[in-house]
């Protein structure tokens, strides 16, 4: 067996629905438990077969049997927490290519999907194209509708005046 994820040394544990929340008083959370725990864990039986017959001196390997990967609870895959943290739907289908033994995939979706960080020459022009976003475009939409009203409203005090003179006939 092979821990997968495993908690700090003070995580507790709370049954049932918990709201996990800032306002929460701390002696709401139970602190006399406070210990490491094994959240996910991964059994490979083809592992340990193959220790087993390499500590007792035979070279043939058995073939698979099987794998399993036991999670803590099957929250973290849901909709709402894989729109909070990618990289649960990342562990969930590596964890089905290693069950169905298609580890050629893994390598490559594990990949951080994160865009590269811009680079700039100094923390000021880091911090001018910042606030240059945040604040600048709207300023610049804010200019260019007021340009527009001052050219509609010119336009209204024009006198109409026709393009060509009709002939009458």
């Amino acid at each position: 067996m092979t821990p997968l994820f495993v908690t700090s040394n003070a995580a507790g544990v709370e049954e049932g629905q918990a709201m996990i929340m800032p306002q929460r008083p701390l002696d709401d959370y139970g602190q006399e438990d406070l210990r490491s725990r094994v959240v996910a864990v991964m059994v490979n039986p083809l592992a340990i077969e193959a220790a087993e017959a390499e500590s007792a001196g035979d070279s043939v390997v058995p073939p698979p049997r099987g794998r399993l990967i036991v999670v803590g609870n099957g929250e973290f895959a849901r909709d709402n927490w894989v729109r909070n943290a990618a990289m649960n739907v990342v562990f969930v289908l590596n964890a089905v290519d290693w069950l169905a033994q298609d580890e050629a995939l893994i390598s490559i979706r594990s990949k951080n999907r994160a865009p590269p960080t811009l680079v700039f020459e100094s923390a000021t022009l880091r911090d001018f194209v910042k606030y240059s976003n945040v604040a600048g475009i709207p300023i610049l939409l804010i200019i260019a509708g007021a340009v527009r009203m001052w050219r509609r409203k010119q336009a209204t005090r024009r006198v109409y005046q026709p393009l060509a003179r009709s002939e009458a006939s």
